[in-house]
């Protein structure tokens, strides 16, 4: 993965592509699978790969789980009329 140093004069002058993933893929293996680093050198664009740490997926994660439990306890069931 090449990085570009902020201070050059062309960083202003070229498109950004974010490069969106999976949250099992890393950036770097989706930037070595996807071929986004040969077509912006190419096409003279950068490419941004966002990761995030395992941890953080993993709180939220948790956090969606405790909440569809937190739903399923206070809820009540729908009755319809017959």
């Amino acid at each position: 993965m090449q990085q570009t140093s902020p201070s050059s004069s062309k960083l202003l002058k070229k498109p950004l592509v974010v490069v969106l993933r999976g949250c099992t893929q890393s950036a770097e293996t989706i930037a070595e699978q996807s071929g986004w680093d040969k077509l912006a050198e190419k096409n003279n664009f950068y490419v941004l790969y966002p990761q995030q740490k395992l941890i953080n997926i993993l709180i939220y994660v948790l956090i969606g789980l405790i909440l569809v439990i937190l739903v399923k306890m206070v809820a009540k069931p729908i009755q319809f009329m017959p």
